[in-house]
């Protein structure tokens, strides 16, 4: 059953958290690990999306959600 948010039509059951930035922040990273948790980097998407964008780097996960 989905819920009306604004224009879209968003079926809570199927949503999940996705970090735009990688979750480990590892080698070349930016972002500390107290930074990565923080909701800034988080966005909820629908399954498919989020295996859409897996881990990717930021750039081309932004590609995919224009």
């Amino acid at each position: 059953m989905g819920r009306k948010l604004g224009h879209l039509n968003v079926e809570m059951p199927r949503m999940t958290i996705e970090h735009l930035a990688h979750q480990s922040s590892g080698k070349g990273s930016i972002l500390t690990d107290e930074q990565l948790a923080e909701i800034g980097n988080l966005i909820l998407v629908d399954e498919k999306l989020n295996e859409k964008l897996g881990t990717k780097p930021f750039p081309e996960k932004l590609k995919l959600l224009k």
